[in-house]
């Protein structure tokens, strides 16, 4: 998974952005996480990686939720516009992606 699968999945511009630095290393901190949640390397038989799309939608989830103000309740412009936040609402979504492809580990 590249940073041009990321901006697919997000729907957001990265590359050549003064951000994409920090995505990538998002990208490949999500990754790592997601791999060891599911006990699973996703590398095929010749040895690439090879992510599922669904389980990069997850990933693209997880990044999101990295680089999300989590300290906001809710947030008020003029009085007209309100966001309200739900701290770890981006990352629970991005479970779901990748829940079918856990795999069970084996205690020795």
């Amino acid at each position: 998974m590249t940073v041009n699968d990321l901006q697919d999945c997000l729907g957001i511009v990265i590359v050549g952005t003064p951000q994409e630095g920090r995505y990538k290393k998002a990208l490949e901190a999500a990754k790592s996480h997601v791999k060891q949640k599911c006990n699973n390397p996703f590398i095929d038989v010749n040895g690439k990686e090879t992510i599922p799309e669904d389980v990069q939608m997850g990933v693209a989830l997880v990044v999101k939720s990295m680089l999300e103000e989590h300290s906001v309740a809710s947030n008020s412009i003029n009085g007209q516009l309100t966001e309200s936040f739900f701290q770890g609402a981006t990352y629970e979504a991005a479970k779901q992606y990748w829940k079918a492809h856990r795999r069970v580990g084996v205690v020795g």
